[in-house]
């Protein structure tokens, strides 16, 4: 999943950084919060990329975790990506050599596919769960959306379409 996100904070970016690495839309807020010196609730999934916008360069490639469909998960961590359909079956991608995904080097890096699968279940752990070990809880009833909203979101298919 490629999309791009251009992030201006005034006073805070000069507005020309790129980040190479992957951010997910789960790390917006967090970083929103950050760059106006607000902490980030343990409550709130994601983590700042802040410090990749400012230029400085993280340690280790940042995770990003996907969801699509029934069963599908991504997961992407620097050169690597992997889709995982249920429990068995996945698919290993070298993203410098094949950007377009046409050759799974699955079969061929096992050990690459287990580390990927063990990160997905500690990323996905991570964006559901609080540092204190805590279901992160999203309130239905503490958000309001008008009917035009509403029709437009469910056009969109991001109305109606969870499964209990």
């Amino acid at each position: 999943l490629h999309v791009p996100l251009m992030l201006r904070i005034p006073g805070v970016t000069e507005g020309n950084g790129v980040i190479r690495g992957d951010v997910g839309l789960v790390d917006v807020a967090p970083t929103i919060l950050d760059a106006l010196g607000l902490s980030v609730p343990d409550s709130m999934s994601g983590r700042s990329f802040l410090p990749e916008l400012l230029g400085q360069d993280s340690r280790a490639p940042r995770p990003t975790a996907s969801q699509f469909m029934t069963g599908f998960r991504t997961l992407a961590i620097g050169r690597l990506k992997l889709i995982q359909r249920g429990l068995e079956t996945g698919s290993l991608y070298d993203l410098a050599t094949d950007p377009g995904e046409t050759r799974d080097i699955a079969r061929a890096r096992p050990i690459g596919v287990r580390y990927a699968r063990g990160l997905l279940g500690l990323v996905l752990a991570q964006n559901t769960q609080t540092p204190a070990g805590k279901a992160r809880v999203h309130g239905r009833e503490k958000t309001k959306i008008d009917a035009e909203t509403e029709a437009q979101l469910r056009a969109l298919g991001y109305v109606g379409t969870s499964r209990p």
